[in-house]
């Protein structure tokens, strides 16, 4: 049923629950094709050249290191696992979802309190709203 899994994390503890179910559900769906998306805030483009650089140089150097904490929840998967790194807007997931023809978004739940929640941007709920396939949401 879903042949093409998109993982997505935005470096949060609680991503790793969610790459443990995509895993599951990767081999339970004997998977062809299997993503992580890393996905980070745009970089303000007013800190100046020098620390945007900078700022894309640490968010590389941390990507790798998710990559491998999610490749190792994500266990032994029937497909070869890719990696993309994303500047997050609200379309980045789901066009992303759409070129590479991803049938199944999975991502952890927000993992903030109610009041915070009236503060931040929320991924997961605007992923929910704009993709154009199931979203697989994990606590």
């Amino acid at each position: 049923m879903f042949k093409n899994i998109l993982l997505v994390t935005d470096n949060a503890i609680h991503s790793l629950h969610a790459a443990r179910e995509a895993g599951n559900m990767a081999r339970a769906m004997n998977a062809s094709q299997f993503c992580v998306a890393i996905i980070y805030p745009p970089i303000p483009r007013f800190l100046g050249e020098t620390m945007v650089e900078s700022v894309a140089i640490a968010r590389i150097t941390e990507s790798e290191a998710t990559a491998q904490a999610m490749c190792k929840e994500l266990g032994h998967l029937p497909c070869k696992v890719d990696v993309e790194i994303l500047e997050g807007s609200n379309h980045a997931i789901p066009d992303l979802c759409e070129t590479r023809h991803f049938d199944l978004i999975a991502m952890a739940a927000p993992s903030l309190g109610t009041f915070a929640h009236l503060f931040h941007s929320d991924l997961t709920e605007k992923v929910v709203h704009k993709a154009k396939c199931p979203v697989l949401v994990v606590r």
